[in-house]
């Protein structure tokens, strides 16, 4: 005499419930995994945008104001701001609004900079770094002719 051993698996119910349960749980750990990648490289996009207003002091020098808009999604410190002459050549510049090396700028917000430039001066550009990065950005340069 064989005694028959009956074998049962998973019920078709709760095996559906294990599957859907599984798939929800590695559905958000690879939604998770995306988000953090994409707010990593959304933190790095975005770029300065400067608009300058122009007023002559005198024939020798130009009183530039400068207005920053950070649409990073990270504070911004702004490092440095030159000038190019009109051959192309570096200028220096005098901040006179602000000490430049310790602005920043929080993600969004704006910030506005007044600088004495010389005459010759047709275009002036911002040093800056992302915060929690070392590597120096240069802005586009505008036009201040």
């Amino acid at each position: 005499m064989s005694l028959k051993r009956s074998k049962r698996g998973l019920s078709p119910l709760i095996a559906t419930v294990v599957l859907i349960s599984a798939t929800i749980v590695g559905g958000m750990l690879v939604y998770n995994y995306f988000q953090k990648s994409f707010n990593s490289v959304t933190a790095r996009s975005g770029a300065l945008e400067i608009t300058a207003s122009v007023n002559y002091l005198n024939e020798s020098y130009k009183l530039v104001h400068l207005i920053i808009y950070n649409t990073y999604n990270s504070a911004v410190n702004i490092t440095n701001v030159e000038g190019l002459s009109t051959s192309g050549s570096p200028v220096h510049l005098e901040v006179v609004s602000a000490e430049v090396g310790k602005i920043v700028i929080p993600a969004g917000g704006k910030y506005s900079i007044i600088l004495i430039a010389p005459s010759n001066t047709a275009a002036v550009y911002v040093e800056y770094t992302i915060s929690g990065s070392n590597t120096v950005l240069q802005s586009n340069p505008v036009s201040i002719s």
